[in-house]
């Protein structure tokens, strides 16, 4: 009976040291070592995913290698983390699978002015500048009648090894939402790292960790200027004047006249509106609207998951426009490209209208591509029709988010030629400004500058 004890235990004995080994040997992926060593990162733990195979690693994709779960992967519109569980002769990924990760919420940018652009990310260096962090599968506080006072997120500042808390505003938490109060701090630009119930989020399930900073600056300190009058008598009005934009940015009054996709809860924006408001006029209740098409259109760019500013393209036509939204009109899957599309695309400057040719065969639920026209210069209105439903402004994102902008100095020129002669194969390089080009290509890291063209 002694020597059956002693085997069991050293049998535990054993796979203690073989658990000890292997925590000893690998990090998991999630691991701030990582980012910490990303020129000589550790050993990497086996990953699993939701299929039940392991990640392969490393993978390409679009141009881009992973040696990481990404958020970038195809068919997948609420940006789980997923890597590559089986890749082609190439190292780039022929077959996809959620990560199994300790949270899997991620960051798709943030800002000071609610549902403001990421690189509006400015505050005060004395504290108080309220920033917005929107993502997905964020921890949601309970509902209460008086606002929460305590969280499951948690938001933090870092700078290098220098951490700042960031204080929850937790009555406007939701899944897709955060908000918090930066605290005094120095002159900097600051890293915003989530938490999720005592998780971090790594940065590899950030859309773009470079969308999640804060920049904090004296210039953006609220300063009063001016008094007047300076004397007066008791209950006198007294103006003041001076710069006050750090509190406008803060400001989250909206009204309303038609549906919305900007409304609480709807991480898939959904056009939603008030079916009940309280003393004060604003929204006590929400419901979906029932409309011809809920797809919506959340930005456009002239890049592959470009920003919306880079939505410069040729007056000679052949720019590829790549339209983001949700719940677009997904053609059949086919061996070949698609010819025909139940999506259309306009431009449009006015009463003046341009079809916008359709690339049927990078169309998903969540992606659109057309070729521009030729047409004047000028800035284009992208409109959307989904199943020959036009999709109403309401349901963008921001308007102003999905514009075109045709001008010739977006027309690719060719400013050389070398040589200039020669023998039939001869190489030939020409040189010139290919910028729209540039943008159009779905890989990462095409020059934007004069580029050099090899033809035979």
């Amino acid at each position: 009976m002694f020597q059956f004890k002693s085997f069991i235990t050293a049998v535990i004995l054993l796979s203690l040291a073989a658990e000890l080994t292997k925590s000893q040997t690998c990090s998991y992926m999630w691991d701030p070592v990582f980012e910490a060593n990303s020129a000589n990162p550790p050993t990497m733990c086996p990953v699993t995913t939701t299929s039940g195979s392991t990640c392969v690693f490393p993978f390409g994709y679009n141009g881009v290698t992973y040696t990481t779960c990404t958020v970038q992967g195809p068919n997948n519109a609420n940006y789980q983390p997923q890597c590559a569980i089986a890749i082609d002769s190439n190292n780039n990924a022929s077959a996809w699978s959620v990560c199994n990760v300790p949270t899997d919420a991620m960051v798709t940018y943030a800002t000071v002015r609610k549902a403001g652009y990421y690189g509006q990310n400015g505050g005060s260096t004395q504290g108080g500048t309220l920033v917005w962090i929107y993502g997905n599968r964020f921890a949601e506080n309970s509902f209460s009648s008086v606002p929460a006072s305590s969280s499951a997120n948690t938001v933090q500042l870092v700078d290098g090894y220098t951490v700042y808390d960031c204080e929850m505003h937790n009555d406007k938490t939701t899944t897709t939402q955060l908000t918090c109060y930066a605290p005094v701090l120095p002159e900097s630009v600051y890293q915003i790292r989530v938490y999720v119930n005592g998780n971090l989020i790594p940065l590899y399930q950030y859309y773009d960790p470079t969308h999640a900073i804060f920049a904090s600056m004296p210039s953006q300190t609220p300063t009063i200027t001016g008094i007047t009058p300076q004397t007066g008598t008791p209950n006198s009005l007294v103006t003041l004047t001076g710069n006050f934009e750090t509190a406008c940015y803060s400001r989250d009054v909206v009204t309303y006249t038609t549906c919305t996709v900007q409304g609480p809860n709807n991480a898939n924006y959904q056009p939603q509106c008030a079916i009940a408001i309280d003393s004060n006029n604003n929204a006590s209740a929400w419901s979906f609207c029932n409309v011809p098409t809920d797809a919506m259109v959340t930005y456009a760019t002239v890049r592959k998951a470009g920003y919306y500013g880079q939505n410069g393209g040729s007056t000679q036509g052949g720019t590829l426009v790549w339209i983001y939204g949700n719940r677009f009109a997904e053609n059949s899957f086919s061996s070949v490209p698609a010819s025909s599309s139940a999506n259309t695309v306009q431009l449009v400057d006015g009463y003046t209208v341009y079809d916008c040719e359709m690339h049927n065969d990078k169309t998903t639920t969540t992606q659109l591509t057309c070729y521009a026209p030729v047409l004047p210069e000028s800035v284009y209105q992208i409109r959307v029709y989904v199943n020959g439903n036009l999709i109403p402004l309401y349901q963008y994102y921001d308007p102003t988010h999905a514009i075109f902008a045709s001008m010739p100095s977006q027309t690719p020129t060719i400013t050389g030629i070398t040589p200039q002669t020669g023998t039939p194969n001869s190489l030939v390089t020409l040189t010139g400004n290919f910028e729209t080009a540039c943008y159009s290509r779905d890989v990462v890291g095409c020059a934007q500058d004069d580029n050099a063209l090899i033809s035979r």
